[in-house]
């Protein structure tokens, strides 16, 4: 297709739910409509110097021809003629008047009849049409009104009120979209003058991105909070609670690790999983601080016993921790369309759970020791 003649071919894909969707969609918006397009055109040429940004395009196209006529109202008022008769004759003398209609009552059918004109190319002809004038005198278009011709814009696109300019892109499966929002954005301030007035924005998937991020950040937050309330009415320590809640940077770190282990980037359905894994991953440290409250009301020295229930839930630990990764290793497995974003679950959730589980069973008694070792040489 790249043959054809004033083509513009783009490849995208598919979105979730279905339709044409580009992961980068920049809009720049203005007041001028000129120097909108020459901006959009600077800023392509930015995207098109950036490694895995592809098929990038704007909505800028090339003028189509128009040919104006601005009746001359003084003249039409001198001859009688209104200018909504001009407009009337000039569309006859260009498409066809529709003459009235026929019906055949053998096939109950309705036919259009339209009377049509010899056609004649060439537009030089319709500053020679003519009009009605006084008695034997036609009168041309020419002598009526004003025929101009000039180039118009084939669309205008507006949000807010406000003209605006599109930049779309597809991006190479190696580059995240945030990367590649932060390279763009740095190469249009760099290289691009945006004149007072004029400012961009991205819009699409990135604003609703962002808007999904700010959500689960507060979300998490308020889980993060409700989880340290409940464990602090069950074990009636903040201590202790703290030390549990430890578990939740760890699984952080584990879905950091897998998502750049895997190549898959930080998206909204990732940070759904995180949210979620903060309920899960805290089970593990429950279970070593219950063990060691046992044995503290057994008479077991306090380092020792958080020694020994560390060994004594090592099994319990693994079990929870398998459990969880095997139920979530389908999603991190999945293949074939739709796929994409059940992969980037199961990546952020199989890597901070395993993780959470190994590096607690390490650093809950470590910690423990460090927080109550000055006050053992103390006392």
């Amino acid at each position: 297709m790249s043959g054809l003649p004033e083509a513009v071919v783009t490849v995208t894909q598919t979105s979730i739910i279905g339709g044409q969707s580009n992961p980068i969609e920049m809009e720049i918006a203005g007041q001028d409509l000129d120097e909108l397009n020459r901006l959009a055109l600077d800023s392509l040429r930015v995207a098109q110097s950036i490694a895995g940004v592809e098929t990038p395009d704007t909505s800028v196209r090339p003028p189509k021809p128009e040919l104006r006529v601005r009746p001359k109202r003084e003249v039409l008022a001198d001859v009688g003629t209104p200018a909504l008769g001009l407009g009337m004759v000039l569309r006859g003398n260009l498409e066809g008047i529709e003459a009235g209609t026929f019906k055949s009552r053998a096939t109950a059918r309705n036919y259009d009849i339209v009377v049509k004109f010899a056609e004649q190319e060439g537009k030089e002809q319709v500053a020679g049409f003519l009009f009605p004038g006084g008695p034997g005198h036609p009168v041309v278009l020419a002598a009526l009104g004003a025929v101009e011709e000039r180039r118009i814009p084939i669309q205008i696109i507006r949000k807010d009120k406000e003209r605006i300019t599109k930049l779309t892109a597809q991006l190479a499966p190696d580059l995240p979209l945030g990367t590649a929002v932060q390279l763009i954005s740095k190469g249009i301030d760099e290289q691009v003058a945006l004149p007072p007035g004029y400012r961009y924005t991205f819009a699409g998937v990135y604003e609703t991105m962002a808007e999904g991020f700010q959500g689960l950040i507060e979300a998490g937050i308020i889980s993060v909070v409700l989880v340290f309330l409940s464990l602090a009415a069950i074990i009636e320590s903040f201590r202790r609670t703290f030390l549990v809640l430890v578990t939740v940077p760890f699984a952080l770190l584990g879905t950091i690790w897998a998502l750049a282990w895997t190549g898959q980037s930080l998206d909204l359905f990732a940070m759904m999983g995180v949210v979620m894994m903060t309920g899960i991953v805290v089970n593990n440290a429950i279970l070593i601080i219950d063990q060691f409250n046992v044995l503290v009301e057994q008479g077991v020295d306090r380092h020792e016993a958080m020694i020994r229930a560390a060994c004594d839930r090592f099994r319990p630990i693994v079990m929870i921790t398998l459990a969880a990764v095997l139920g979530m290793l389908p999603l991190a497995l999945g293949r074939g369309i739709g796929a994409e974003p059940r992969v980037g679950v199961g990546v952020a959730t199989v890597g901070g759970i395993l993780v959470s589980g190994v590096l607690t069973q390490i650093t809950v008694p470590i910690l423990y020791d460090l927080f109550t070792r000055r006050r053992a040489v103390t006392s």
